[in-house]
Protein backbone atom coordinates (compact mmCIF):
# COMPACT_ATOMS: atom_id res chain seq x y z
CA UNK A 1 0.00 0.00 0.00
CA UNK A 2 1.43 3.25 -1.04
CA UNK A 3 1.87 6.09 1.63
CA UNK A 4 -0.52 8.72 1.81
CA UNK A 5 0.81 11.71 -0.17
CA UNK A 6 2.16 14.60 2.59
CA UNK A 7 0.07 18.17 2.10
CA UNK A 8 2.93 20.84 2.64
CA UNK A 9 1.63 23.16 5.63
CA UNK A 10 0.43 26.28 4.37
CA UNK A 11 1.04 29.99 6.51
CA UNK A 12 -0.80 33.06 6.32
CA UNK A 13 -0.92 36.31 7.31
CA UNK A 14 -4.24 38.49 7.02
CA UNK A 15 -5.74 42.11 8.06
CA UNK A 16 -8.68 42.31 9.10
CA UNK A 17 -10.55 45.98 9.21
CA UNK A 18 -11.38 47.29 12.67
CA UNK A 19 -14.24 49.90 13.33
CA UNK A 20 -13.28 53.22 13.67
CA UNK A 21 -14.51 53.43 16.98
CA UNK A 22 -11.34 51.83 17.77
CA UNK A 23 -9.57 54.84 17.77
CA UNK A 24 -11.39 55.81 20.45
CA UNK A 25 -9.36 53.02 22.94
CA UNK A 26 -6.16 54.74 24.79
CA UNK A 27 -4.16 51.56 24.47
CA UNK A 28 -5.10 51.41 20.45
CA UNK A 29 -3.98 55.11 19.98
CA UNK A 30 -0.87 55.01 22.21
CA UNK A 31 0.22 52.16 20.38
CA UNK A 32 -0.17 54.38 16.83
CA UNK A 33 1.13 57.81 17.87
CA UNK A 34 0.97 58.34 14.35
CA UNK A 35 -2.20 57.44 13.20
CA UNK A 36 -4.06 59.62 10.84
CA UNK A 37 -7.80 59.58 12.20
CA UNK A 38 -9.36 59.63 8.48
CA UNK A 39 -7.30 56.35 7.59
CA UNK A 40 -8.78 52.92 7.98
CA UNK A 41 -7.12 50.63 11.10
CA UNK A 42 -6.11 46.99 11.05
CA UNK A 43 -6.16 43.81 13.55
CA UNK A 44 -2.72 42.22 11.53
CA UNK A 45 -2.20 38.53 12.36
CA UNK A 46 -0.49 35.12 11.31
CA UNK A 47 -2.77 31.63 10.69
CA UNK A 48 -2.02 28.22 9.75
CA UNK A 49 -5.91 28.23 9.20
CA UNK A 50 -7.15 29.91 6.20
CA UNK A 51 -7.50 33.80 6.63
CA UNK A 52 -11.48 33.05 6.65
CA UNK A 53 -11.59 30.73 9.37
CA UNK A 54 -9.22 32.39 11.19
CA UNK A 55 -11.43 35.25 11.29
CA UNK A 56 -15.14 33.50 12.10
CA UNK A 57 -12.59 32.01 15.15
CA UNK A 58 -11.67 35.50 15.89
CA UNK A 59 -16.04 36.77 16.20
CA UNK A 60 -16.89 33.64 17.47
CA UNK A 61 -14.50 34.39 20.53
CA UNK A 62 -12.20 30.84 19.73
CA UNK A 63 -8.52 31.93 20.70
CA UNK A 64 -9.46 35.32 19.50
CA UNK A 65 -8.14 38.70 19.88
CA UNK A 66 -10.13 41.33 21.86
CA UNK A 67 -9.59 43.51 18.64
CA UNK A 68 -10.39 41.27 16.40
CA UNK A 69 -13.64 40.06 18.14
CA UNK A 70 -14.72 43.36 19.62
CA UNK A 71 -14.06 45.77 15.91
CA UNK A 72 -13.28 43.34 13.55
CA UNK A 73 -15.54 44.37 10.45
CA UNK A 74 -14.16 42.15 7.79
CA UNK A 75 -11.21 40.62 6.17
CA UNK A 76 -8.53 42.61 3.95
CA UNK A 77 -6.90 40.18 1.99
CA UNK A 78 -5.69 42.24 -0.60
CA UNK A 79 -3.77 43.68 1.37
CA UNK A 80 -1.35 40.83 1.84
CA UNK A 81 -0.60 40.37 -1.77
CA UNK A 82 2.91 42.52 -1.70
CA UNK A 83 4.02 40.00 1.37
CA UNK A 84 4.61 36.08 0.50
CA UNK A 85 2.29 34.98 -2.51
CA UNK A 86 -0.72 36.55 -1.89
CA UNK A 87 -0.18 36.17 2.23
CA UNK A 88 0.77 32.70 2.13
CA UNK A 89 4.54 31.09 3.03
CA UNK A 90 5.92 27.98 3.93
CA UNK A 91 7.17 28.23 6.94
CA UNK A 92 5.69 30.03 9.92
CA UNK A 93 8.91 32.38 10.39
CA UNK A 94 8.35 33.46 6.91
CA UNK A 95 4.94 34.25 8.26
CA UNK A 96 5.98 35.92 11.23
CA UNK A 97 7.85 38.51 9.09
CA UNK A 98 5.46 38.89 6.58
CA UNK A 99 3.29 39.79 9.44
CA UNK A 100 5.87 42.17 10.83
CA UNK A 101 6.43 43.71 7.55
CA UNK A 102 2.39 44.51 6.77
CA UNK A 103 1.84 46.02 10.37
CA UNK A 104 4.86 47.98 9.61
CA UNK A 105 3.62 48.81 6.33
CA UNK A 106 0.23 50.20 7.21
CA UNK A 107 1.87 52.40 9.79
CA UNK A 108 4.17 53.62 7.38
CA UNK A 109 1.11 55.04 5.42
CA UNK A 110 -0.81 55.93 8.79
CA UNK A 111 -3.04 53.62 9.63
CA UNK A 112 -3.52 52.23 13.05
CA UNK A 113 -2.20 48.38 13.75
CA UNK A 114 -2.96 46.21 16.66
CA UNK A 115 -0.26 43.08 15.78
CA UNK A 116 0.13 40.35 18.79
Amino acid sequence: MPAPAVTARCYYIYAIELDPEVQGVTRFRNENPNLDPAKPCFYVGMTGKTPEERFQQHKAGVRSSWWARTFGVGLRQELTTLFGENGTFGTREEAEKGEVLLAATLRAFGCGVWQN
